[in-house]
């Protein structure tokens, strides 16, 4: 093929992947909103972060999406593997749309210092950072972080990494420096032993009602 002809489909694949995020965005608030608890399972912090950084849906940036080396020592999540995947899916496509070409971010996870029973996961980056006055808003409907808005953003993204991790009774933040990046911080439940005895007891207790 030409050159040309090349730069035209990877510009237009480009434009496929976005469109099918946008409208993924609005799906999958819309069904969170709508939707009970979430389903729960037992899974390891690494597999969680590996799904995340090899989603091919970034085959531009995958290189600069790396793991960080606290997870090793992670206990396992409670939570809805495909809800959590996304809220930090979401994340890392946020860090890499709005910062230069060439931005590294990295994901991880640790034991909460704060509460034994919780997991924080970790998107970091080192861009062009947040402005202060653009904090408080951030996780808001409809809202976009971003200096230079490119048209192509729902502005859910965010909403739905809050709604997300709410839904398992999490919070999600964020920090950052102008200049220096930008992390984000999701509080999730760790596994505790009994968990899916307890969730399997509640199942049948219902079906005997």
């Amino acid at each position: 093929w030409a050159p040309e002809e090349i730069d035209a489909v990877t510009r237009i694949r480009r434009q496929g992947v976005r469109m099918t995020a946008a409208v993924t965005d609005m799906l999958e608030f819309a069904r969170l909103q709508g939707a009970g608890a979430p389903r729960k399972e037992r899974v390891s912090a690494e597999e969680i972060l590996r799904q995340v950084s090899e989603d091919g849906s970034r085959p531009d940036h995958v290189k600069n999406v790396e793991l960080g080396p606290r997870h090793k020592t992670c206990p396992p999540l409670w939570v809805d593997p495909r809800l959590t995947q996304r809220a930090l899916s979401n994340l890392v496509a946020n860090a890499l749309k709005h910062n230069p070409v060439g931005t590294q971010v990295v994901i991880d996870a640790q034991p909460s210092a704060e509460d034994r029973r919780e997991v924080l996961l970790m998107c970091r980056d080192d861009g062009r950072g947040i402005p202060p006055d653009k904090l408080p808003t951030i996780f808001d409907e409809f809202n976009s972080s971003s200096e230079e808005p490119t048209g192509d953003s729902t502005g859910l993204g965010l909403a739905f990494c809050r709604a997300a991790v709410e839904a398992h009774g999490g919070r999600i933040w964020c920090e950052s420096t102008v200049g220096k990046g930008t992390c984000f911080f999701l509080s999730v439940p760790a596994f505790e032993e009994g968990a899916e005895r307890s969730l399997i007891e509640r199942a049948d207790e219902g079906r005997i009602q």
